[in-house]
């Protein structure tokens, strides 16, 4: 298991990244170390995974709320972070 405390830091940086930049960021920050490579990858692959379930659920929330005729109900609500 790679480092923690770089993994986390290296997870931070890349997420700073625009999605296309994030490959490059991850070859070039892990070198030939394989398995940081791997577990840095997957977390990306599952920090996506969450933000785009997060938001299609909030989308089906908002939906909801809309089609009920309660477009009030969304008055002080905070959408994303």
């Amino acid at each position: 298991m790679a480092d923690f405390a770089k993994l986390q830091l290296l997870f931070d940086q890349a997420c700073e990244l625009p999605a296309d930049q994030q490959a490059a960021f991850v070859d070039q920050a892990c070198g030939d170390d394989v398995e940081l490579k791997s577990e840095l990858l997957d977390l990306l692959a599952a920090d996506v995974e969450v933000k785009d379930h997060t938001a299609r659920k909030a989308v089906g929330d908002l939906s909801a709320l809309l089609n009920e005729g309660r477009p009030d109900a969304l008055v002080g609500a905070q959408v994303g972070r």
